[in-house]
């Protein structure tokens, strides 16, 4: 997620990164620019970025495709679906 301060209210708000601003995180990791650079070219908080990199390389190596899918199983709409599906398998094995 990323997080910017709006002027008028000063209250954070939150975006999520999206598939295109994880393509260009692993273009620019693959020629070698700093994260730093990669967050100012973003305009995102390079914490984010170092976040990012850090909760969605598999091997130390980033890749944008498999970032994606790893940030979308981790999204809470994907817990709460793995949840009703336990809780709905339960109830079938119970019923039987």
């Amino acid at each position: 997620m990323v997080e910017f301060l709006d002027n008028k209210s000063k209250k954070k708000e939150y975006k999520k990164l999206t598939l295109r601003n994880r393509r260009v995180i692993e273009t620019m990791l693959n020629n070698y620019y700093t994260k730093s650079e990669i967050a100012r070219k973003l305009k995102m908080n390079k914490t984010t970025i170092y976040r990012e990199i850090e909760r969605n390389s598999v091997d130390g190596v980033y890749n944008a495709e498999t970032a994606n899918k790893l940030a979308h199983e981790r999204s809470r709409w994907e817990q709460e679906k793995r949840k009703r599906e336990r809780l709905r398998n339960k109830t079938k094995t119970t019923l039987e």
